[in-house]
């Protein structure tokens, strides 16, 4: 979601609330508001394409999504495994703090469990 504009992200979360039948589930990765700032300053090009960060992506879309859908969110690195974590015994925690991006990747996951 980071190379949208903001309204667009707004949008796509309204929309996708709207139109998913009970059972549906969004999945989603973002980046926090350090990231989207260290990003403008990158060497990277694709990293300067970023025009979106949140620092609490469950809040932000359950506010979006509504109270029919169940909101976990999760960050690259993070101890455990889902939902609680993003990790899965990939990164130790130790590497993630020598990591050279700033910020945070988050993994979201939302279900719609109602009408």
């Amino acid at each position: 979601l980071m190379y949208l504009e903001p309204s667009v992200v707004d949008r796509l979360a309204n929309d996708l609330s709207r139109l998913s039948a009970v059972g549906s589930a969004i999945v989603a990765s973002s980046v926090d508001t350090e990231s989207l700032t260290a990003a403008r300053e990158s060497s990277s090009r694709l990293q300067q394409s970023w025009r979106w960060g949140v620092d609490d992506p469950a809040a932000y879309f359950q506010e979006r999504l509504g109270t029919d859908w169940s909101v976990t969110a999760a960050y690259m690195g993070q101890v455990g495994s889902y939902p609680l974590g993003a990790n899965y015994e990939v990164w130790r925690p130790e590497d993630v703090l020598k990591w050279r991006r700033k910020g945070k990747t988050f993994y979201t996951v939302a279900k719609k469990r109602k009408v």
